[in-house]
């Protein structure tokens, strides 16, 4: 009976820990934004509106487009009586600076909780309202919530420094078209439709530029660095969709807006736009604008070039004693060979995993290859994120990924991909429904022998 009862135990933990594993497959597999977000403070600094009119700053995560991450703070942390924080995201999605949609959150109480959440279609008449506005019939998927307090005011001087309250919202762009920009974020003293209370982006007066960029395709994960000829130079990055806005103090001039690109972006082109009328349709990466006591937005839309390699997957996969690289390609026209980087960050310090360049299976091809390589400079616990660099004929390189992973040891089943590949949660569950299967199989029988 004790070797019964034993042995019953065994089982059951050997039960455990496939349930375990299926959860944490579970967990690494499902699908979540790895660019780190962009943040953007008020342009016209702290305490520029009184109480809850007053917001603090922006931040979007562009990493799972088209589904956009925004998040934007109060300078309050709730309200009283009837009184609530509201606010707006406004997007433009036909190119002319005017809202065409507007994601909006209203709260309530002390400490703030979210009360509505609401898509508008607004009548593209404003850049800092949701003129016209009324509720999208069929809005896209979104979601939106609201904590406070929350010690992340921007401002240390700001209303209740270090607590804000924080707006946390996501919603599917492609519902808005296919080139959309997030004009701003502004406050409302009655509905979406008023004059704003404050806005982060666009000042309500004073010399500012504005730089917004756009990528075609849009989403491509590409980032690119940006000065403008401000004493000190002003440096700034920025990815699809965002915005980068200077405080509205510039003195009234000319300035030159400049798209720096490396060795590795030259088979993109550049148009720029910007609402002062002033456009630069060839391939230039600088435009100069003329400050004269208002804000001046200028689009940077960037298009991808042919690629010489087409992938079609690329994942990362923990095993016992490492981690696996692998990806495949459908087409490899023009491509020498390719670089695995590694870094415990998407923000982080990246490292060359391969000691010299993986070379192509298929050079000028338009066959595919599967590949694969090792890493066994890894850490148990610990998380990783990794990049997959292609290198043509002409000497460019294409950053690809990121893609991230938990090295756990003997157990893991960590997987993640960059791709919408086909989930391998299913298979997972139904084996591991098989092996329980087994296992009850097995502790029956027991009970039968003995």
């Amino acid at each position: 009976m004790n070797s019964l009862r034993h042995g019953n135990l065994r089982l059951i933990a050997l039960a455990g820990i496939i349930l375990g594993v299926l959860v944490l497959a579970f967990a690494v597999v499902a699908p979540g934004a790895l660019a780190a977000p962009t943040c953007l403070p008020d342009a016209e600094g702290a305490n520029d509106e009184p109480g809850q009119k007053d917001l603090t700053q922006v931040c979007t995560d562009y990493g799972g487009y088209p589904e956009l991450n925004i998040v934007w703070q109060w300078d309050d942390t709730g309200s009283s009586g009837a009184n609530s924080l509201d606010a707006c995201s406004l997007f433009d999605s036909d190119g002319d600076g005017n809202a065409n949609y507007a994601l909006c959150a209203s709260t309530t109480g002390s400490p703030a909780t979210l009360n509505t959440s609401t898509v508008y279609t607004c009548n593209d008449a404003n850049p800092d309202r949701c003129s016209g506005y009324a509720a999208m019939a069929t809005p896209p998927a979104y979601s939106c919530e609201v904590a406070s307090p929350v010690p992340d005011d921007p401002f240390t001087d700001g209303d209740e420094y270090p607590n804000d309250a924080v707006a946390t919202c996501s919603i599917d762009l492609s519902g808005f078209g296919e080139s959309v920009i997030l004009l701003d974020v502004c406050s409302y003293p009655s509905n979406p439709g008023s004059d704003p209370s404050d806005c982060i982006v666009r000042a309500a007066s004073g010399s500012q530029l504005i730089v917004r960029k756009i990528t075609e395709p849009p989403g491509a994960g590409h980032i690119f660095d940006f000065e403008i000829n401000t004493e000190p130079v002003t440096q700034f990055t920025l990815s699809h969709g965002a915005s980068y806005a200077t405080a509205p103090d510039l003195a009234d001039g000319v300035y030159t807006i400049t798209e720096v690109r490396d060795a590795g972006e030259n088979d993109w082109t550049t148009s720029i736009e910007c609402d002062n009328g002033v456009s630069v349709p060839a391939d230039a990466n600088t435009v100069e604008v003329t400050l004269a006591g208002s804000p001046v937005t200028c689009v940077f839309t960037n298009t991808a070039g042919p690629v010489s390699v087409n992938l079609a997957s690329f994942t990362a996969e923990s095993k016992p004693d490492h981690i696996l690289l692998s990806w495949e390609t459908v087409t490899e026209v023009n491509n020498l060979g390719f670089n695995v980087f590694r870094a415990d960050t998407v923000a982080g310090p990246r490292l060359q995993v391969n000691a010299a360049l993986i070379p192509s299976a298929n050079p000028g091809s338009t066959q595919g290859a599967s590949y694969s390589l090792q890493d066994f400079n890894v850490v148990a616990g610990n998380h990783y994120v990794y990049w997959l660099e292609d290198l043509d004929t002409a000497g460019t390189r294409t950053l690809n990924g990121p893609v991230k992973v938990q090295f756990v040891g003997p157990t893991s089943v960590g997987l993640n991909s960059f791709t919408a590949a086909a989930s391998s949660v299913p298979a997972l569950l139904a084996l591991g429904g098989v092996g329980l299967a087994a296992l009850a199989g097995a502790a029956a029988s027991r009970r039968k022998r003995n």
